[in-house]
């Protein structure tokens, strides 16, 4: 401790102490996974051994990036042997000052690739903050770095264009909206989806840039077209109708065409000078 503290005069003691059980913990959980995925048994001696040298190593100090007093980090990861093969998850939250407030460890089975152990690790995050076992009314920030960093470093890999089919998303999901609440898990899902196309940067303007994006927004469209009881003539389904805008701006002002010719049709052009547009100091700039 006082050799780590020369190293490191600023960081104090309690910080110190706080980055040793860390460290301990970090190898106890490589040890822990060489024998569920190599069966190699590390003996005790080997273990404090990995502990010393990482103590006496001062760039572990600075391995972890603390998150700001009011948020909280959780820190998540997936591993695989084989990619596919044995996999397992872990996480662990913590505040500003590096404390512990929850910790996870899970053997999720055979069969499993890297990306999706990652993206459990992270749905089981979710799932923890969503149950309570998390501190209530506190920003938590999700910290995973395998999933996007793997994409970008073989994205030479990936074909350019989509390999999809026209029409593909709609056989995959429900002809109407759900009925019934859903469960926790499936919303988070579809966040981690979210979470996704963030990372990948996806570019949603239209099919060709990226057919999910485009076909999940005229899905859900035309669950909010059945919902309003519209006719067919305005649903994707029915070969046209509803169109997509790309920004607030171009919505509030195809709206705004519509609703002056509509009203048009019923008082007659001559009229046009009459037709008055409401708005407050809230409504958007475009307006």
């Amino acid at each position: 401790m006082d050799q780590w503290l020369f190293l490191c005069p600023s960081i104090g003691r309690k910080r110190v102490c706080k980055i040793a059980f860390l460290t301990i913990c970090w190898s106890i959980w490589e040890a822990r996974n060489a024998l569920v995925f190599k069966q190699e048994v590390a003996m005790v001696v080997m273990v404090a051994e990995t502990v010393r040298w990482r103590v006496n190593q001062r760039s572990c100090i600075s391995r972890w990036c603390p998150p700001s007093e009011d948020v909280l980090k959780f820190n998540v990861n997936g591993s695989s042997k084989g990619n596919p093969g044995p996999a397992s998850i872990g996480g662990i939250l913590r505040n500003h000052d590096g404390d512990s407030i929850c910790i996870f460890s899970i053997f999720l089975g055979d069969g499993l690739s890297s990306s999706v152990t990652e993206l459990a690790a992270i749905l089981k995050a979710f799932e923890l903050c969503e149950s309570g076992s998390c501190p209530a009314g506190v920003s938590i920030i999700i910290e995973s770095d395998y999933f996007t960093a793997d994409y970008y470093k073989n994205v030479e890999k990936y074909s350019v264009r989509s390999q999809v089919e026209p029409g593909y998303l709609r056989k995959r999901l429900p002809e109407s909206a759900p009925y019934n609440p859903e469960p926790t898990e499936t919303i988070l899902q579809d966040r981690l989806g979210e979470m996704l196309s963030t990372g990948f940067n996806v570019v949603a303007f239209n099919w060709i840039s990226s057919p999910v994006a485009t076909e999940l927004e005229n899905i859900v469209m035309d669950w909010l077209g059945e919902i309003l009881n519209l006719p067919k003539s305005f649903l994707f389904s029915d070969n046209g109708g509803g169109v997509i805008q790309g920004t607030t701006c171009e919505a509030i002002l195809c709206t705004i065409a519509a609703a002056r010719d509509q009203t048009l049709r019923k008082i007659g052009t001559e009229n046009f000078e009459k037709v008055v547009v409401y708005g407050s100091d809230q409504t958007h700039s475009a307006l």
